[in-house]
C-alpha cells in the first residue's frame, strides 16, 4: 500500500498533519534544551532525522522552520544548527544562511577537523622534513631540486616556505 503504515497521509486535514509531525519531536519545557527528532529512525547518511511531508522527504529540521518559520523554497538556502545537534528540531536554536555560512560557524566553532601535517592521508612529507627543507633553501638548493628530492612539486615547497602550509611546525 502507498504511503506506508498511515496511508496516504497528505489526505489528512493539516492539523492532524502538524500533531503528527510534532509527535516525533521530544519537546522539552525549558528555554536552552535541544527538541529532538525521535520519529522513525529514518535518517539521512548524515544523521538527521527525516520526514515525509506532501510526498517529499525533508530533513526534520528544515521542515520545521519551512512549517513554522518562513517557507524555505530555495535548496541553497540551508538550516543550520547553531547547538551543533543533528537531531534538534527546536526553532530557537536554528538559522538559515548559505553552506559557507554554514562552514563559517563550524569553523567559528572550532569544530573543523582537518588534518595537519603528517596526520593527513595525502601527505607526502613529515613534520621533521619541515626543517630540513628550510634548510636547503637558505643553503642555495632550488626548490625544484626540494620538491624532487621529497617527490613533491616545487610549489609545494614554495608553499611551506612562504609559511602558507605546514605553520604548525
Amino acid at each position: 500500500m502507498r504511503g506506508g503504515k498511515f496511508g496516504r497521509t497528505w489526505k489528512l486535514d493539516i492539523n492532524k498533519r502538524l500533531d503528527r509531525l510534532i509527535t516525533n519531536i521530544q519537546v522539552i519545557d525549558d528555554e536552552k534544551s535541544c527538541w529532538n527528532w525521535i520519529g522513525p529512525s529514518k535518517r539521512n547518511k548524515g544523521g538527521y532525522g527525516a520526514y515525509k511531508w506532501s510526498g517529499q522527504t525533508w530533513l526534520s529540521h528544515r521542515l520545521i522552520w519551512h512549517l513554522f518559520i518562513e517557507p524555505l523554497t530555495d535548496p541553497e538556502i540551508k538550516c543550520c544548527h547553531k547547538c551543533d545537534n543533528r537531531l534538534c528540531a527546536r526553532p530557537s536554536h536554528l538559522f538559515i544562511g548559505t553552506q559557507n555560512d554554514n562552514i563559517q560557524d563550524m569553523k567559528q566553532k572550532g569544530r573543523a577537523r582537518s588534518p595537519k601535517g603528517s596526520a593527513s592521508k595525502m601527505s607526502k612529507l613529515t613534520e621533521g622534513d619541515i626543517p630540513e627543507i628550510k634548510k636547503l633553501r637558505k643553503q642555495g638548493m632550488t626548490q625544484e631540486a626540494i620538491g624532487n628530492k621529497y617527490e613533491v612539486c616545487h610549489s609545494a615547497i614554495g608553499s611551506i616556505l612562504r609559511g602558507k602550509t605546514w605553520t604548525h611546525v
